[in-house]
């Protein structure tokens, strides 16, 4: 490898324009002595020289045909005598001597492309590798044209592009039935762990038939699924198959006529059948892996249209306007004029202007048909659709209990309790003194246990360990849907002395009907129906839809 070029002498072939005229310039930038060499474009070539020697390098002219031996010999002897010595020969002359049909193929032309392209190559080495041994160093470069890769004629994009349309018409099917099949793999995925999950309640209805009957409906649903693309598959095959053995054939086939005329040799006949090939398989990569693409596109619409539903999930129609939520200063909640809406119902608080400060309990009142969980997660910031403005204390963690059993995540009961904070930021007596306090101090012993908690736990015991995970976490806001109607009575003593003694600093907010009226709350609202806002709008096609 060169890496000082300064002073080095350079023989450029070809180099009036394009590729061989960059090569000149660029080797003249790096302080070479350039020859520049030129055939029938001398005005061009003379531009170079210009351009060079305007920059400050070094540059001859020679000219000369290089498919004449004698040329070659000229040209290598005019560039010695000009510099002394020849150090980088560069094999950049070439070309394809016109793009013609190859049933036009003649001795006379092949024989002519193969002197410019190879036959000249070697004779320039012949002639300058002595000189370069003389100096004992020197460098050949040969530089290749895209040509001799994609071949000369347009035959073989044509034989491509039509492989490529013929692929595509066989195999679009492809991508609905690997859509289908995803889709059905899923009903079966479903349907397991559905199962899996109620597998008490189907024993006790002796519902197994009919669960089995509809596992075995989404195992057939996938067979026949996996069959379409079995049978999309075989016909897509017998086009890719058959347009590879096509390719080796089809050439040697076309020129045939020629050779057994005597037109063109058995070489130049080879020669043309593998410039077909080469240039073909070089664009025949749709046709190789439309199968893949398919299962892309299938795969890509599925992610379009999941992403589509969570979008629009219980999105209400026609109703563009959202509830505002804002930080405000520490210690209080503002409700300012909230209104819910969702598909089916709409709902407002009966007080228009609310102020829940530190510590002050409060119970909301929702009528009968009224959303009480959809006020929950608007509350929360997880339903923004509706009216009003919401303030929340800025920098003040609120503990959030939602409607049913808590999420326990899956891992230790110290890590349990602590979640989503560190097991490590509390003491070891604290997380006892919890479980003591709701009654669960026989789980003592394994808060070091990891097990599936919602699983080992009765619905009430888990509830209780919501609860003590506040005692352990102690927030000034706790916010809960509907938890005081589930528990038990002597349960829910436990749990209004845990709020009335080591958490009566603690704002909380608890939405339920009539029944969970309590002495713990000092102050009531009400959730009321109201009259829906908005007109409905024309439903939207998820992506993808139209196939």
């Amino acid at each position: 490898m060169l890496t000082d070029l300064k002073g080095k002498v350079v023989l450029i072939t070809g180099a009036s324009t394009g590729i061989g005229a960059a090569a000149a310039r660029a080797f003249a930038s790096q302080h070479c002595k350039v020859a520049v060499h030129y055939n029938a474009s001398r005005k061009e070539a003379e531009a170079v020289l210009a351009e060079i020697t305007a920059a400050g390098g070094q540059a001859v002219l020679v000219g000369g045909d290089v498919t004449v031996e004698a040329d070659v010999k000229r040209i290598v002897q005019e560039t010695a005598a000009a510099y002394g010595r020849i150090d980088v020969l560069v094999n950049n002359a070439g070309g394809m001597l016109g793009r013609i049909k190859i049933e036009d193929y003649t001795v006379e032309h092949i024989n002519r492309v193969l002197s410019l392209n190879c036959t000249q190559v070697a004779l320039f080495m012949r002639e300058v590798v002595p000189i370069m041994r003389r100096h004992k160093a020197g460098h050949v470069i040969n530089v290749s044209s895209i040509a001799a890769r994609h071949g000369g004629g347009g035959g073989a994009i044509l034989y491509a592009g039509a492989g490529s349309l013929l692929s595509y018409w066989v195999g679009r099917g492809l991508i609905g039935r690997n859509a289908q099949r995803y889709a059905r793999e899923a009903d079966l995925r479903f349907s397991l762990v559905r199962v899996n999950e109620h597998v008490d309640d189907i024993s006790l209805a002796e519902g197994e038939a009919d669960e089995k009957r509809r596992i075995h409906m989404h195992l057939a649903n996938v067979l026949t699924a996996t069959r379409r693309i079995v049978m999309g598959h075989a016909n897509l095959t017998w086009v890719t198959a058959g347009f590879g053995w096509i390719t080796l054939v089809a050439p040697i086939l076309v020129a045939a006529p020629l050779y057994f005329n005597g037109k063109v040799s058995f070489g130049g006949l080879m020669m043309a059948a593998g410039a077909f090939t080469q240039a073909q398989s070089s664009l025949r990569w749709f046709v190789d892996n439309f199968s893949a693409i398919a299962d892309w596109r299938a795969t890509l619409l599925r992610v379009a249209n999941f992403r589509y539903a969570l979008m629009r999930i219980h999105e209400p129609s026609g109703f563009e306007s959202r509830i505002i939520y804002d930080d405000g200063e520490p210690g209080a909640i503002s409700i300012e004029g909230l209104e819910i809406v969702s598909s089916a119902n709409a709902d407002a608080l009966k007080e228009t202007h609310v102020i829940v400060k530190a510590g002050e309990r409060v119970l909301i009142l929702g009528a009968p048909g009224t959303g009480k969980t959809q006020l929950f997660r608007a509350l929360a910031g997880l339903w923004p659709w509706g009216a009003g403005l919401i303030t929340r204390p800025a920098g003040e963690q609120i503990f959030y209990l939602p409607r049913g059993a808590p999420y326990m995540p899956r891992g230790t009961l110290r890590e349990v309790l602590a979640y989503p904070l560190k097991a490590e930021s509390f003491e070891e007596s604290a997380f006892k003194h919890a479980l003591d306090r709701l009654g669960l101090e026989r789980l003592a012993p394994l808060l070091d246990t990891t097990h599936r908690w919602d699983r080992e736990l009765s619905q009430d015991e888990q509830l209780c360990l919501a609860i003590a995970r506040m005692l352990l976490q102690s927030p000034p806001w706790v916010l809960i849907d509907g938890t005081f109607g589930a528990l038990d009575d002597d349960i829910l003593d436990l749990v209004v002395g845990v709020f009335t003694n080591e958490l009566q600093r603690t704002g909380v907010i608890h939405i339920g009907g009539p029944a969970q009226a309590h002495p713990l709350f000092t102050r009531g609202l009400h959730l009321i129906k109201a009259r829906r806002i908005g007109a409905n709008s024309p439903p939207v096609n998820p992506p993808g839809s139209h196939e």
